[in-house]
């Protein structure tokens, strides 16, 4: 009874950091109605901030695997120190309104927003990788379908 309480409040944290994770910068108009006018950038300059995030996305495939090689597939460890990764470089970003222009402020938002979601999407597939390891055999596929929300 007790590990089957234990999954379903790992299932619940894990959907809570999930959507804390991906709600930061998987829809970039959360705060802003037009983020790139509250950043004072062109649409070109917004465009390779974006860009960035999508290709911190791509290169976390091949970092993770660094990653998990690293920590010999201990999953909670993993998890813990890339959700924090992300918690700071979501509060670091923040600092782009005191950057003196918009070079300075594609740059710097680029470097933190790809960055960023490296760290967000090692951490997801690491909770995604702790809810299949630690589901029931029938149960595996409805777990991940919780954390794809």
């Amino acid at each position: 009874m007790a590990s089957s309480q234990w999954q379903k409040l790992h299932t619940t944290f894990g959907i809570i950091l999930l959507i804390c994770l991906v709600s930061v910068f998987k829809n970039a108009f959360i705060y802003f109605e037009d983020y790139q006018e509250a950043l004072g950038v062109s649409s070109f300059g917004y465009s390779i901030i974006m860009l960035a995030c999508y290709l911190g996305n791509i290169s976390s495939l091949f970092f993770g695997i660094f990653v998990n090689k690293l920590f010999s597939d201990k999953y909670h460890c993993i998890a813990s120190i890339f959700s924090f990764l992300s918690g700071i470089l979501s509060l670091l970003y923040g600092f782009t309104v005191f950057m003196p222009n918009e070079y300075v402020v594609v740059v710097y938002g680029s470097l933190i927003a790809f960055a960023y979601k490296n760290a967000a999407s090692i951490c997801y597939t690491t909770v995604v990788g702790l809810a299949n390891e630690y589901s029931i055999h029938d149960q595996k596929g409805s777990n991940i379908s919780y954390l794809q929300l």
